[in-house]
C-alpha cells in the first residue's frame, strides 16, 4: 500500500518525538502492508513554522535509518495549512509538492478542523486558477463539513481532490467523522485513503482496517484504487522510479 499522508519525521511537528518512535511507527506500517510512505510534516506558521529546506534537512537526517528498519521506501512533501501566506510560498516556489496529477503539481492542503475560513477557500480557488491541484487532507474531520456536506461538494466542483483518513472509517475520530467518511466513499469523492499516522498508540498506520471497511461498502477494486493506483498516480515522481507492480 502507498501512504501519501504520514507524520514520521521525528521532532519536527506533532508526530514522533524521537528517532526510536519514528522507527516504531514505520515498522508497524510495514507489518501492516505499507510499502511506500510520503512524509508530510505540517507547514503551519501559527504552530509548526517548517520550511521546505528545513523539512528536507530533517528528512535526510532520518531517511536511511527508517528505510533500513522497515524496508519501506520513503519520500517527502508537506501538509500545508492554507492561508494568505500560502500565496507567498507558492510564488517563491517554497512548497514541497505532494507530486503531480494530470501533469499539474499537487499540494496537500489542510484547513482548520473547526471551519473553512473564507480567505483559505479563496486561496484554494487561487491555486486552482494557477494550475495547482489542492488535495484536501482529512475533510471528514472538519466541523463545518460535518454540519454542511454541501461545502465538500463545492470544493469538489472547484477541482479539489480529497484524502480520507483510514482510522476515521473505524470510528477513530468519532461517529460523525465516520459517517461523513462513509458518505464520501458512497459518493465517489475519495481520491486516496491515507493513514495520517502520528504515533502507534492514538494515531496509528490504520490503512488496512480502514480499507476493509471501505471494501464492504464499494468492493475490493475500489479499495485498490484508493491505496495503490490513485496515490501512485500522484506520488510516483517523488520516488523517481518506474511504476511498481501493485498487488492487492
Amino acid at each position: 500500500m502507498i501512504d501519501l499522508h504520514a507524520h514520521i519525521i521525528p521532532g519536527i511537528d506533532d508526530g514522533p518525538a524521537s528517532l526510536d518512535e519514528a522507527r516504531e511507527l514505520v515498522v508497524a506500517a510495514a507489518a501492516a502492508g505499507t510499502t511506500h510512505i510520503v512524509a508530510t510534516p505540517h507547514m503551519n506558521p501559527g504552530q509548526f513554522p517548517n520550511t521546505a529546506d528545513g523539512i528536507r534537512q530533517a528528512f535526510d537526517g532520518c531517511r536511511a535509518a527508517l528505510e533500513q528498519a522497515s524496508g519501506i521506501r520513503l519520500a517527502v512533501a508537506a501538509e500545508v495549512r492554507v492561508g494568505l501566506d500560502t500565496v507567498e510560498l507558492v510564488e517563491r516556489d517554497a512548497i514541497p509538492w505532494l507530486g503531480e496529477y494530470l501533469e499539474q503539481p499537487v499540494m496537500l492542503v489542510e484547513f482548520p478542523h473547526t471551519h473553512l475560513p473564507t480567505e483559505a477557500c479563496n486561496v484554494v480557488r487561487w491555486l486552482v486558477t494557477r494550475g495547482i491541484v489542492p488535495m484536501i487532507a482529512h475533510p471528514e474531520r472538519n466541523r463545518e463539513i460535518m454540519q454542511n456536506y454541501q461545502r465538500l461538494r463545492e470544493l469538489a466542483d472547484l477541482g479539489c481532490l480529497f484524502q480520507l483518513t483510514a482510522s476515521a472509517m473505524v470510528g477513530g475520530f468519532g461517529p460523525v467523522a465516520q459517517q461523513v467518511g462513509r458518505k464520501m466513499v458512497e459518493d465517489n469523492l475519495v481520491f486516496a485513503l491515507a493513514s495520517d499516522m502520528h504515533n502507534t498508540r492514538f494515531r496509528p498506520p490504520a490503512l488496512g482496517p480502514g480499507g476493509r471497511v471501505i471494501e464492504k461498502i464499494v468492493g475490493s477494486s475500489r479499495v485498490a484504487d484508493l491505496v495503490f493506483d490513485n496515490p501512485w498516480k500522484i506520488v510516483s515522481p517523488l520516488f523517481a522510479s518506474p511504476a511498481i507492480d501493485l498487488v492487492v
